[in-house]
């Protein structure tokens, strides 16, 4: 290699080298922590009764992390399954904590949904630090996600 050519790899390299560390710097996004903390009966009513399951999210990142609309499914043993979107319009500040609320409705009285037995799984989105969702964009790939599981059974109130 001739010493030109030395000299324009070197200064390239240099060049770039700012680019390929905030690149590093925003791969290093963690995925929020998940923990169903319980489901329980909120309301009831003549049509039926509707449950509410809490989920709490941890982000172990400095960066806050917002989160996007979410596909959720609660199913019930012996009353079936409820399948819904809710968009939670929050945000996880670096490192700390959020709360949601998922809710579903059963056309069964609280009596037969009180203590059964549930599964409740969540596919939450959340959008990544600017420089990560930048690239996100311009390379057309989805937000990155994390899901939330859970089981139990259905307290008869809060």
């Amino acid at each position: 290699m001739t010493g030109l050519r030395r000299q324009v790899l070197c200064l390239a390299l240099l060049a770039t080298a700012p680019l390929f560390a905030g690149c590093r710097t925003a791969m290093l996004v963690s995925a929020p922590e998940t923990r169903v903390t319980g489901a329980h009966i909120e309301e009831t009513t003549d049509e039926g009764t509707r449950v509410d399951v809490r989920v709490r999210l941890e982000n172990p990142n400095d960066s806050p992390l917002d989160l996007k609309e979410s596909r959720y499914r609660l199913e019930v043993e012996g009353v079936g399954r409820f399948a819904s979107t809710m968009l939670p319009k929050r945000t996880i500040a670096g490192s700390g904590e959020q709360s949601l609320v998922f809710g579903a409705s059963f056309a069964e009285p609280a009596e037969k949904l009180a203590n059964a037995a549930y599964t409740f799984r969540a596919r939450i989105p959340y959008e990544p630090p600017a420089k990560l969702r930048g690239v996100l964009t311009e390379s057309g790939l989805p937000l990155p996600e994390v899901t939330a599981r859970g089981s139990g059974r259905i307290a008869a109130g809060k």
